[in-house]
């Protein structure tokens, strides 16, 4: 987030969603972000095949997304700078 890049979570399952809790902004406008609700071996096939769908896009639709995501990637990484992120979150099921 500091380098107002965007990012695909190959961590724990819900990692997305307590992002947005703290108040972070994912990229679900952008790409399938169901991945997250999901763990292991069946989380990297789903970042794979999402990872294979954005490098079948040509040069100018990515140069498009990243302008589009320029709102969120300068808001995260104020949000981050500036600290004022949320730390209180609730545990999801």
């Amino acid at each position: 987030m500091l380098l107002k890049k965007p990012f695909i979570i190959f961590g724990s399952k819900d990692y997305l969603a307590y992002l947005r809790q703290m108040g972070f902004r994912t990229f679900s406008d952008f790409w399938d972000e169901d991945y997250d609700g999901h763990e292991g071996k069946e989380r990297f096939i789903r970042i794979v095949k999402l990872l294979d769908q954005l490098a079948n896009k040509n040069n100018s639709e990515l140069e498009q997304m990243y302008l589009d995501m320029t709102y969120s990637l300068d808001y995260n990484y104020n949000l981050l700078k500036e600290q004022t992120y949320s730390t209180q979150l609730e545990r999801l099921n």
